[in-house]
């Protein structure tokens, strides 16, 4: 289908409040939704006057969300409080939703410059977090105003330390790509993405979120597959930032040396919650195995098969595993749907990769890859700060490669 003509759409307004929407993403989801809701009204209005955009992206994923969806209906129909689960449902429909209007919206204006934005607030939120932790170890004056740079243990920007660090690894994933992939379309230097290298690498370790380092490992072996040679050199940075962050002398070292010690104690607090959280979501996946207890009834349910409080609460809502959450509240259906799209997702950002290889294929795919450890220990899949980020960053890289069909 012909792409709306660039008149009748206003690409420049477009492109405009697609920017500030990633721009404010790493800081605030309140004012990147505000900024979505306006490129919606753009976008909707150049349909009015007769634009006509490319639905898309091609390839079936009309049918993985269509299955997705029907599994989610199902579960909510069957779940032990389907009124409950039906309050649920627009965080759900929103999914597809965005990754369409993305996919629609892209192809009209310049994805790279509309990126460099998400970069920018990326770079932002590292630094207001490198100076939470360096002013809470006494390295920088702390602050009580504004709040978003009070000192804090863990970097964390104006967000949970966990999202924090998630952001950090796309943040990395984006820097590493276009290091080793200079983009003509930005023209930037090689020392750009080199200091975001740096700082984005020093937040995601000061974020203490261990999931996020798995997912940078994760993303960093999909580097080492598609750019090994020029990238031992980073790797030989990283480790030596790392380490210095480790030294006995450094302020940062015994808040991180406790972290990696801990890392997989089972009696460490964290890792003994999780591991409730966990067992939790699979009793209820025996007792109800296709469709599960339904779609936000992981809370109602919970105290009933966990009468000890975990973590001092009764209740809990996050399994912190989203393919454990989906087994709990979607049964077996539900997980296989998930990881049905989830690797639809994966296999489109291969495909990019292959096909073109340049920085934005590189950086959507190390950040699905990334995407999908982050899940592992965390319901990032329901955080809006970075399945938003994930989904922009994905439908960007198909959206040029749409343009050169």
């Amino acid at each position: 289908m012909k792409a709306a003509h660039p008149e009748r759409f206003q690409p420049e307004a477009l492109g405009l409040f697609l920017a500030l929407f990633a721009l404010t993403l790493p800081f605030s989801i309140s004012a990147a939704e505000i900024s979505l809701l306006i490129c919606a009204l753009l976008f909707f209005w150049g349909l009015g006057r007769g634009g006509r955009p490319a639905w898309g992206p091609p390839g079936g994923s009309g049918a993985v969300w269509a299955l997705y969806l029907a599994v989610l209906a199902a579960a909510c129909a069957a779940g032990v409080s389907p009124l409950r689960s039906l309050h649920f449902l627009n965080k759900e429909l929103h999914k597809p939703a965005l990754f369409l209007f993305f996919a629609a919206s892209l192809p009209l204006v310049s994805y790279p410059r509309a990126a460099r934005w998400l970069f920018a607030g990326f770079l932002a939120s590292a630094l207001a977090g490198i100076y939470q932790a360096a002013s809470w170890h006494g390295l920088l004056p702390a602050l009580a105003h504004p709040f978003w740079l009070r000192a804090g243990p863990r970097a964390h920007g104006s967000i949970h330390p966990v999202t924090f660090g998630e952001s950090m690894v796309f943040c990395l994933c984006g820097a590493l790509a276009l290091w080793l992939r200079p983009d003509p379309v930005l023209r930037w230097k090689r020392a750009v993405p080199a200091a975001a290298l740096g700082l984005g690498s020093a937040a995601l370790i000061l974020s203490g979120t261990r999931g996020a380092w798995m997912a940078m490992a994760a993303a960093l072996a999909v580097f080492a597959l598609r750019a090994p040679r020029r990238l031992w050199p980073l790797l030989v940075l990283g480790a030596a930032l790392a380490g210095g962050l480790l030294l006995p002398r450094s302020a940062f070292s015994p808040f991180l040396r406790e972290r990696l010690q801990r890392f997989a104690d089972p009696a460490y607090e964290p890792n003994a919650a999780r591991l409730e959280y966990w067992k939790t979501a699979v009793a209820m996946a025996k007792d109800r195995p296709l469709l599960g207890v339904g779609p936000s009834n992981y809370w109602t349910e919970f105290p009933r098969y966990h009468p000890e409080p975990v973590e001092g609460h009764e209740n809990a809502g996050n399994v912190h595993d989203i393919y454990l959450q989906h087994l709990a509240e979607r049964g077996l259906l539900g997980l296989a749907a998930l990881l049905l799209l989830f690797a639809w997702l994966w296999s489109r950002a291969l495909a990019d990769e292959l096909a073109r290889a340049d920085a934005w294929s590189l950086w959507s795919l190390s950040a699905a890859t990334a995407f999908l450890v982050m899940n592992l220990t965390e319901s990032s899949w329901q955080v809006a700060t970075t399945w938003h980020a994930f989904a922009f960053l994905w439908a960007g890289s198909r959206s040029l490669g749409a343009k050169e069909l």
